[in-house]
Formats: structure tokens, sequence, C-alpha cells
């Protein structure tokens, strides 16, 4: 398995965020990069908030802030 490179998250978003609901599989790949994102936004040595750290990071990464949150507040979808 390969890593999953900063280049990589946008595309990987844009891929699967729209897929999410309807395919158990997208919903991983957002799961896997929301954590990531989470975890990048963390590490930043800044002084400021979370929340600001988050919305630098999802800005890095050209991920809608919108979409972030949308996607944090859904469940797995169900199987058909």
């Amino acid at each position: 398995m390969d890593w999953i490179r900063d280049e990589d998250i946008q595309p990987m978003w844009a891929k699967n965020y729209p897929r999410r609901k309807d395919n158990a599989n997208a919903y991983a790949v957002c799961a896997v990069l929301t954590a990531i994102i989470r975890d990048k936004a963390e590490s930043l040595t800044s002084s400021e908030e979370f929340e600001e750290k988050l919305n630098q990071t999802l800005k890095q990464f050209g991920i809608p802030k919108d979409a972030f949150e949308q996607f944090e507040k859904e469940e797995l979808p169900k199987k058909k």
C-alpha cells in the first residue's frame, strides 16, 4: 500500500466525497482523509486555536470547510 501524500488529499477527497453516501469504500476514504487533516492541523506549531489551525489546513488542501463539517456529522452508509 502506498502512503497518502499531501498532494493526493484534495483529488482523493474530490473523487470520494460525492460518492460517500452510496459507497462504503468512498466513505472510508473520506474518514481516513478527515483523520489525516485533523492530525495535520493539530501538528501545526502556531499558537492559534485548533479551529483556526483546521481552517488553515483545509485551505491548504483545497477542502471546503462546509463539506468537511458535513462529513463529520454523517454516519456510515447502510447496505442496500
